[in-house]
């Protein structure tokens, strides 16, 4: 399998999980959010939000900016959704 493929197949996997998808749907709407914020958004503990939001960065669909002691997340990748 090529890189193209591997990589499409990765991110339909990790899209394929619901709270990894409403996290991408909460910051393409919303704009860039905090982890604590997309916690209360969604219901689920921090803890739950930071392993997805590491998943989604490494497969470059959010990216994050770091204003003073805050994380915001923001999504990457413009084609999904």
């Amino acid at each position: 399998m090529d890189e193209k493929r591997y990589r499409g197949s990765r991110l339909c996997r990790l899209l394929g999980n619901p709270v990894a998808y409403q996290l991408v749907v909460f910051l393409d709407g919303d704009g860039p959010l905090t982890p604590s914020k997309l916690a209360k958004l969604t219901g689920r503990q921090i803890s739950t939000i930071s392993s997805h939001l590491a998943k989604l960065r490494a497969a470059d669909v959010v990216r994050y900016d770091i204003r003073g002691r805050e994380v915001r997340y923001l999504k990457k990748v413009t084609m999904i959704t």
